[in-house]
């Protein structure tokens, strides 16, 4: 038998060990001048997109504005005429008054004027909203109106200035007032309301499809924050179409009907019950669906830079099955520095400075002084054909040059209207409503 001794190859694997180090080594080894580019990422917040498209919206109703109130005037002109040749048949002594509130009512611009004229309800509802859409100075700005409202505006105080030698148009507002609560003036109006229908219906569906691309991102942005929302918010783009008291179709039902509500006696009694039974069964339909909730859409935010180091490295420690287990390369010459990489990801909800918090839209609706606005998003006013029938004092507010103005139609429900789908001068607050006689539908438009 032969013997034969075994060396042990001590050599043989420490070799080994030595050779898997330095393999360790050669693949998470940088050299340290290696320069690598930084990526520079710019995220676009996506209201900017619905900023854009809310834009949109109040341009849209700045026109619509305009055109309507345009035709409601040339179409209402006979009507006016009529009701101050009624008044002054009954009691000549006011035709001077009658005459002036009729010259006023389609010339008159200024905010001055106290009581409701086309002239400044354009001004007002469609030549400052499309202003305040341009940049400064053709635009307005935190200090100033800007060189387009300035210029309208002193044209305005100069046709005003001009009108100054007219007779008091006061007591024709309060004759007015009083013709259009009684039977025949109520006739005289609701065929007034019949000849306008058309351009309103028209007005009201330009404003719902103007905002409506705004709505649809708001509710996607709104969506994608909280999905467990999307049955109120899908419920909610439901109510805006067919609510009767703020979708679309209660605004064409209020213009379809107004002519017939506002009628005297038996006729207008079923007109209202009719509409009344379709608001109920419209919202008994629309009860079925979940509670509406409003959209969020994301707060408008400056582009944001996120730096991404582009040398960013995973951990140097190695970990092989059945392996070499490497925890250090204190071998390797150049060890690698791990980066982090920079991210502007949001800060914690108690780090939050109030006073950098961003705003979801600086752009704020003017705000009437006696009405709440339930849209904060968008900046246009709607507008309200029965505003014209309820002749009530506008109420001051201060220019830009300290001196007094007025607001439209701001202080009519003082007076005790009953304020309809868009409150006076058009500020949102519900929907058609039955609306009371003397004001003759405040609830289309």
């Amino acid at each position: 038998m032969n013997a034969s001794s075994v060396r042990p190859q001590t050599k043989f694997a420490a070799a080994l060990v030595a050779a898997g180090v330095v393999s360790a080594a050669s693949i998470v080894g940088v050299p340290e001048n290696r320069s690598l580019p930084v990526l520079n990422i710019d995220v676009a917040n996506a209201s900017v997109i619905t900023d854009a498209l809310y834009g949109l919206g109040d341009a849209v109703n700045g026109v619509a504005s305009g055109v309507a109130l345009t035709f409601d005037g040339a179409f209402s002109l006979p009507f006016d005429a009529f009701t101050a040749i009624a008044i002054a048949a009954q009691n000549p002594s006011l035709s001077p008054n009658l005459l002036s509130w009729l010259v006023q009512r389609y010339v008159n611009p200024s905010d001055d004027y106290p009581w409701y004229t086309y002239p400044s309800e354009i001004k007002y509802f469609s030549i400052e909203p499309l202003a305040g859409l341009l940049p400064y100075p053709f635009g307005p700005n935190a200090t100033d109106s800007g060189l387009i409202i300035n210029a309208v505006n002193q044209i305005a105080d100069a046709i005003n200035g001009a009108l100054a030698g007219l007779p008091s148009a006061d007591p024709g507002v309060f004759a007015t007032n009083a013709f259009w609560a009684s039977d025949i003036g109520r006739t005289v109006v609701a065929a007034n309301l019949a000849v306008t229908a058309p351009v309103w219906m028209l007005y009201n569906t330009a404003y719902y499809l103007g905002y409506l691309p705004a709505d649809l991102e708001a509710t996607f942005e709104s969506a994608i924050q909280n999905p467990s929302e999307i049955p109120g918010l899908v419920s909610n783009l439901v109510y805006g179409l067919l609510s009767p008291t703020s979708g679309l179709l209660g605004y064409l039902l209020a213009n379809v009907s107004d002519p017939f509500t506002t009628l005297p006696g038996p006729i207008g009694e079923l007109a209202n019950n009719t509409v009344n039974a379709i608001s109920d069964t419209i919202d008994n339909l629309l009860s079925l669906l979940p509670p509406p909730i409003s959209p969020t859409p994301f707060p408008s935010a400056i582009l944001a830079d996120v730096s991404v180091e582009a040398s960013s490295v995973p951990d140097a420690s190695l970990a092989v099955a059945g392996g070499i287990t490497v925890s250090s390369l204190d071998l390797v010459e150049k060890k690698v520095e791990a980066t982090d990489s920079t991210l502007n990801t949001p800060p914690a909800a108690g780090d939050v400075d109030p006073d950098e918090t961003p705003v979801g839209d600086t752009d704020a609706p003017e705000v009437k002084v006696d009405k709440p606005v339930t849209d904060t998003v968008r900046s246009g006013n709607k507008v309200s054909p029965g505003d014209k029938f309820d002749n009530q004092a506008k109420v001051e507010t201060v220019k830009d040059d300290g001196t007094a103005a007025s607001i439209p139609g701001s202080d009519e429900d003082a007076a005790g209207d009953t304020a309809g789908p868009t409150g006076p001068q058009g500020v949102e607050t519900g929907g058609p409503v039955d609306s009371d006689p003397s004001e003759a539908s405040g609830a289309a438009a």
